[in-house]
């Protein structure tokens, strides 16, 4: 129940945002803008909403290619997810066009599912373990993203690297439903994420992207790393409302390509992006 009136109170508060107007001083806007993401995952099974309240500031005046889209951007977040909620706060600072730096930190609660055996599950002694943790969540991430005009098509590369710390429950190990693995009370994971994608122009407004990922993750203390790659496809649409400045949709299959329990196994993601403006 408190995670629902948080989430109400977010919502209040990203309507209101929705309202603020840009202003214009000497090439630099100011805008409130809110993010949505809700991700579905299969095998292993998982849901996730994602929401951001933020202030951007933007000083790209569509004059120079390796400007477009800079800015600096400072907001609130939160992850919900059926077994885990992280609120906190994050900076994202893009100085050109190819290149996003991005930081965050947040409070974490996980739990457990209890008969459905999914969920926070500590291992330790049944008299000393918990169904409940608390915690803290940092992450740090770096974005490259490249893409050339070529007549009529578009190729894409996005590529984020990032590291996140978490320190969570009081037991020495944990079964992290979010990471899919075993985890240390403190512990630290490296990621590497990478799409390439050829992009057609459906029309001005509307555009299709096919191409491929690869995902790798790896927790250094160890020695695991799950690695999976496979097709993707992924429809954008420009501000299909004044107030909505992009809506994309990523579909993605791909294959464990490693040592990990699920080797050989399928995986598949669908998640949806919206960012708003005003």
């Amino acid at each position: 129940m408190t995670h629902a009136r948080a989430l109400l109170t977010v919502a209040m508060l990203l309507h209101a945002t929705a309202t603020v107007r840009a202003q214009d001083t000497l090439g630099l806007r100011s805008d409130g803008v809110v993010h949505q993401r809700v991700a579905v995952a299969i095998a292993p099974f998982g849901v996730e909403h994602y929401a951001a309240l933020a202030l951007r500031m933007q000083w790209d005046d569509g004059s120079d290619p390796l400007l477009a889209g800079t800015h600096l951007e400072v907001g609130a977040l939160a992850y919900v997810s059926p077994v885990d909620a992280i609120t906190g706060a994050y900076v994202s600072f893009s100085p050109w066009a190819f290149l996003t730096l991005r930081a965050e930190l947040a409070s974490m609660t996980a739990w457990s599912l209890g008969d459905l055996g999914n969920g926070f599950a500590p291992i330790a002694p049944e008299d000393t373990a918990t169904e409940r943790a608390f915690g803290l969540r940092a992450r740090l991430e770096t974005t490259f993203a490249l893409a050339v005009q070529i007549d009529r098509v578009r190729p894409i590369l996005h590529a984020t690297l990032g590291a996140d710390f978490e320190q969570i429950g009081e037991q020495d190990h944990h079964v992290s439903a979010r990471h899919d693995r075993v985890l240390a009370r403190r512990d630290w994971m490296l990621t590497s994420a990478v799409h390439a994608f050829v992009e057609l122009r459906v029309d001005p407004s509307l555009a299709l992207r096919l191409g491929a990922f690869d995902d790798v993750r790896a927790t250094p203390r160890t020695g695991e790393t799950s690695h999976v790659a496979g097709p993707a496809a992924m429809l954008v649409l420009d501000h299909p409302d004044p107030h909505v400045a992009e809506l994309s949709l990523l579909v993605r299959g791909g294959v464990h390509a490693d040592e990990m329990p699920r080797a050989g196994e399928w995986t598949t993601l669908a998640a949806l992006f919206v960012r708003y403006e005003p």
